[in-house]
């Protein structure tokens, strides 16, 4: 009896070392799958496929300023600005050549530079705030050259014809008691009154009172 146990014991022993060898070789020798793989033709993309968009429909269109030098394709629509015709305007020629006004010059200065600018009586050429000055340019009646014979002169009744001529006046505002003095200048300093000089004054007496 107890040589059938020491035989069953050793025959479990003899299967456990087979079951454990084989265990082995299922395990440890089983050819691992990616050892033999290949590696497969890389995707080929048809060339009509591959090839860059080129139509319009998909180009952006360059929005970046011309270079410097470079003018651009369009022509400029921009006009450079241009002073307002030196024509004879509405306002008539007043008696006289110089106005007083209640504003201290610094306020004076400003009031009639838009004065100038909006009434249409001459354009502005230039203008100094320090000194108080507006350059301006206009027209002024003159009386015209004219070779009257003696029944002409006897019949005219003695009316003299007058044509306009382009003249370049100076207006300054200079402090004067508690408010300021406006004054028609020709380019050389000179006071003046001619026919373009009162009508100035008579224009910014409607514009400032």
């Amino acid at each position: 009896m107890r040589i059938d146990r020491r035989v069953a014991v050793l025959s479990m022993a003899i299967v456990a070392l087979v079951l454990a060898l084989g265990g082995c070789g299922w395990f440890g020798g089983k050819t691992k799958e990616y050892e033999t793989s290949r590696e497969e033709r890389p995707l080929e993309v048809p060339p009509d496929l591959d090839a860059p968009a080129t139509g319009s429909a998909l180009t952006i269109p360059d929005t970046r300023p011309p270079a410097a030098g470079i003018s651009a394709s369009a022509p400029s629509t921009d006009v450079p600005p241009t002073p307002p015709p030196a024509v004879p305007s509405s306002y008539s020629a007043g008696e006289d050549s110089s106005l007083q006004v209640t504003d201290a010059p610094e306020g004076a200065w400003k009031r009639v530079g838009f004065a100038l600018e909006r009434s249409g009586v001459a354009a502005v050429l230039g203008r100094d705030e320090t000194a108080g000055t507006y350059t301006v340019s206009g027209q002024r009646e003159v009386a015209a050259p004219t070779d009257q014979g003696f029944f002409k002169k006897l019949f005219g009744g003695g009316k003299q014809d007058t044509t306009t001529e382009a003249v370049t006046r100076v207006v300054r505002i200079v402090g004067a008691g508690e408010g300021s003095l406006i004054s028609i200048e020709d380019e050389s300093g000179n006071a003046t009154a001619d026919e373009f000089s009162r009508r100035v004054i008579e224009a910014l007496r409607q514009r400032l009172d």
